[in-house]
């Protein structure tokens, strides 16, 4: 089961998965799967997954729990023509994300047909409303499907855990840390 959860307010609540969640609770929304998502400023996030298309979306959206509503931010849903995008990641899913203060830093690789890994690094500025393609120096980690990343305050990094990568015939689980 593809699903995620958070903390709001002493509440943990469980989105997407197969039959479960925030689909259900916000009342007509369309199921979502393979998604991910992350908290900035108390706000949770969902971007990518899976409704329909194989290779999936590229939908960036904000759940308001007060209201019980979402808001799309950027990208289509899979289940409208993909139109041509330079400012936003490509369709994904499978993939991570982490939150910094008010940017929610996506790094990610999508599925077409076998498996076809990404490196690259994406951020929104969720005040200014627009992502951004990251540069990143140094050991930056192979491509990676299917792993977790967490960005950890005290230490100005995030941690990426685990995954697989078209390489490798396995899961592997070394884990990486990128200074921020």
């Amino acid at each position: 089961m593809a699903y995620a959860c958070f903390f709001y307010k002493s509440i943990m609540y469980v989105c997407g998965g197969q039959r479960s969640g925030t689909f259900e609770l916000c009342g007509n929304t369309k199921q979502l799967s393979n998604y991910t998502a992350g908290i900035a400023k108390g706000n949770p996030y969902v971007f990518g997954g899976k409704f329909k298309r194989a290779i999936g979306c590229n939908l960036f959206a904000a759940l308001n729990i007060a209201k019980k509503t979402w808001t799309q931010w950027s990208g289509t849903t899979d289940t409208e023509a993909l139109p041509a995008q330079y400012d936003v990641p490509d369709p994904r899913k499978q993939h991570a994300i982490s939150t910094t203060g008010g940017r929610a830093v996506q790094n990610g690789v999508r599925i077409i047909r076998g498996l076809r890994a990404y490196d690259d690094c994406w951020s929104w500025d969720i005040a200014k409303r627009e992502s951004h393609r990251e540069r990143v120096s140094g050991n930056f980690p192979c491509p990676h499907a299917e792993m977790s990343v967490y960005y950890d305050p005290n230490v100005n990094s995030t941690i990426m855990f685990g995954g697989y990568n078209p390489a490798l015939p396995y899961y592997d689980f070394p884990t990486y840390r990128a200074l921020g």
